[in-house]
C-alpha cells in the first residue's frame, strides 16, 4: 500500500518569506515496513526562483535511494537543502506544530554534512547550553565544521563526531561499517585519543588521594569564578548525584596515575574496531572503557584534563596526529565517523559538495563508500548537491538521478533531468552528457559531430535523429570557446536546422 502526502509550509527566515511544498511518498510494505522518499520540494524567494523539483524517478522499494543535485555557482544548490533543513525544523500547518516525532510524514533522522567552512546547514542542538548529553538520539544531525564557540575547524568536527561515536556505541554491531571508512583512506582501523591532565595550584598535593566531595567542593569554588558557557557547564555538573563524583574523582586519579607512568607525559584510551588488528592494539574496545571515556570526556569539559589528541595509523606505518592529516583526509574521517552512529531506517541524508579537498580517486569511489555504509539500514534518501563529474559515475543504477540546476533569465533557475544510468561512465561522457560541458579533446562530442554530418550528407536533415542531436549539441554551444574547432561547426549545423524547421 501507497500513502502520498503533501502540504504547505510558510516560515519566515532572514526576513524572507520561504514558501515551501513537499511531496512525500512513504511505502507501506510486507510487516508494514516505511521507506522515506522525498518526491518533490519547491523552494520560493525573491533572491532564488526554481520550479517544483522532483527528486525521485518513481523508485519506492525499500533500498536505499541516491539524488545528485548539479549546477554551477550560484544556482542555490546550498540554499536548496538549506530549505529542505528549514522546512522540516521550523514548519507550521495552520496552528499545529509538528516535529520530526510525526513518523508518518517525517525522516526518522534528519542529518546534514558540509565540510565547507561558509556551509549553510542551520545548527544542531548540541550548540545549546541545555545540549542533551546523549546527543545520538537527537532527531536532527548537523555534521559541519563549526563549533560550538564560533570559527570552523574539521577538528571542532573530529570532537564532535567522536562524541557521536562513543554515544552511539553498540559493541561489534557496527564495526564493519568503521572498517569501511578505514579501508578506504588506507588507515589501520584504529583511533587512539591521547589525553594529559590538568592539575590546578589548589589540587597539587591532594589529586593522589581526591575524593568524590573534594572534587565537587573545587568545582564549586571554581563555578563561583566563572561566567557564560563554563559556569552553566559547572552549574549542571554540581547538580549531578554524589556517586558520579566519586565516578570522576576515580577516574581523575586514575588519568594521573597514568601519565605518571607512560613516558610520553600522557595517557591513551585506545579504540580497534578489528579483532584482526592487535599490530595497534591486542583488544577491541569494551562497554567498560566506553563508560571510563565518558567520564574522562566529562573531567575535559570541567578543565581537569585537557583536549584530546587523535592518534592514526597508515596501513603498515607509523603513528600520526590528526591535525597532520590532509584535509581531505580529516573530511572524510570526521563526517563518516559521525554518520555511522547516527544512521536509522528512512533517514534523510543532506551532503553539500562532499568533494571538497578530496583527490578524484576519492571522489570516484565516494558514493560507494556512503552506500557501503548505509546497508545496515533500509529506507534512506540521500540527496547530494556536486560540482564534481567523478561523484556521477559512481551513482548505483535503478536507485538514483540526477537533477540539474540552470541559471535562467534574471534571477530564474531552469531543471532538467536526467534519470538514465550513469554508473561506470568516463569522465568525458559526464561532462559532456550530463554537465553540458564539452573540451576539443572530447571524443563524444566529436563523434555526435561526425554523426550529424553524416545525417546531412545522406540527405536526413529532417529527420527525428538529426533534430535530437541538434539539440543536444545546441545545449554545449555556450560553453565552447569561439577558438574551439568544433564551435563553428555546431554553430553551423544548428543554424541550418533553425533554417529548416
Amino acid at each position: 500500500m501507497e500513502v502520498i502526502l503533501s502540504f504547505c509550509i510558510h516560515c519566515l527566515n532572514s526576513s524572507r518569506i520561504l514558501s515551501n511544498l513537499l511531496y512525500l511518498r512513504i511505502n507501506l510494505g510486507w510487516g508494514n515496513r516505511m521507506s522515506f522518499r522525498l518526491k518533490k520540494f519547491k523552494l520560493d524567494d525573491k533572491n532564488l526562483q526554481l520550479p517544483l523539483v522532483k527528486l525521485t524517478n518513481g523508485n519506492d522499494s525499500e533500498d536505499n535511494y541516491f539524488t545528485v543535485v548539479i549546477g554551477n555557482n550560484g544556482t542555490g544548490k546550498s540554499r536548496f537543502l538549506r530549505g529542505i533543513v528549514d522546512s522540516y525544523r521550523k514548519r507550521n500547518v495552520g496552528h499545529e506544530n509538528f516535529s520530526l516525532q510525526d513518523k508518518i510524514n517525517n525522516p526518522q533522522k534528519l542529518i546534514a554534512i558540509t565540510t565547507s567552512l561558509s556551509d549553510k546547514f542551520p545548527s544542531d542542538s548540541s550548540f545549546s547550553r541545555q545540549a542533551n548529553p546523549n546527543i545520538i538520539r537527537e532527531q536532527y544531525c548537523y555534521l559541519g565544521p563549526r563549533g560550538r564557540v564560533g570559527g570552523s575547524s574539521n577538528r571542532a568536527l573530529m570532537d564532535k563526531a567522536i562524541s557521536f561515536l562513543m554515544s552511539g556505541f553498540e559493541e561489534k554491531s557496527n564495526f564493519y561499517q568503521y572498517n569501511e571508512i578505514f579501508n578506504y583512506l588506507k588507515y589501520e582501523p584504529v583511533l587512539k585519543l591521547a589525553y594529559k591532565v590538568r592539575v590546578p595550584v589548589e589540587l597539587k598535593d591532594s589529586i593522589e588521594s581526591i575524593d568524590g566531595e573534594n572534587l565537587k567542593s573545587f568545582i564549586a569554588m571554581r563555578s563561583e569564578n566563572r561566567s557564560g558557557i563554563r559556569q552553566g557547564t559547572y552549574s549542571r555538573f554540581l547538580s549531578s548525584p554524589e556517586y558520579y563524583w566519586d565516578e570522576l574523582a576515580d577516574a581523575y586519579r586514575y588519568a594521573f596515575e597514568q601519565q605518571n607512568f607512560n613516558r610520553g607525559g600522557e595517557f591513551n584510551f585506545v579504540i580497534n574496531f578489528s579483532e584482526e588488528n592487535i599490530s595497534r592494539s591486542d583488544h577491541v574496545i569494551s562497554h567498560r572503557e566506553i563508560s571510563r571515556y565518558r567520564v574522562f570526556d566529562d573531567l575535559r569539559k570541567l578543565d581537569l584534563i585537557k583536549s584530546m589528541q587523535v592518534k592514526l595509523y597508515k596501513k603498515h606505518g607509523g603513528e600520526f596526529n590528526y591535525t597532520d592529516a590532509s584535509s581531505g583526509e580529516a573530511s572524510i574521517l570526521s563526517t563518516l565517523i559521525g554518520l555511522v552512529p547516527n544512521l536509522k531506517n528512512d533517514s534523510l541524508i543532506l551532503i553539500d559538495e562532499p568533494e571538497i579537498s578530496l583527490h578524484p580517486s576519492w571522489q570516484y569511489r565516494y558514493i560507494e563508500l556512503i552506500d557501503k555504509l548505509l546497508q545496515s539500514v533500509k529506507g534512506c534518501h540521500i540527496i547530494v548537491a556536486t560540482h564534481s563529474h567523478f561523484l556521477i559515475s559512481d551513482l548505483p543504477n535503478g536507485r538514483s538521478n540526477i537533477v540539474h540546476f540552470k541559471s535562467s533569465k534574471g534571477n530564474r533557475i531552469d531543471v532538467d533531468y536526467y534519470d538514465e544510468n550513469t554508473n561506470g561512465m568516463s569522465a568525458e561522457d559526464v561532462l559532456l552528457n550530463i554537465f553540458d560541458m564539452p573540451s576539443t579533446r572530447n571524443y563524444y562530442l566529436s563523434a555526435i559531430v561526425t554523426e550529424l554530418l553524416q545525417l546531412l550528407a545522406d540527405g536526413q536533415k529532417h529527420s527525428d535523429r538529426y533534430h535530437d542531436l541538434c539539440l543536444k549539441v545546441k545545449k554545449v554551444l555556450p560553453n565552447l570557446k569561439p577558438v574551439d574547432p568544433l564551435y563553428d561547426v555546431i554553430s553551423k549545423l544548428t543554424k541550418l536546422r533553425l533554417r529548416n524547421d
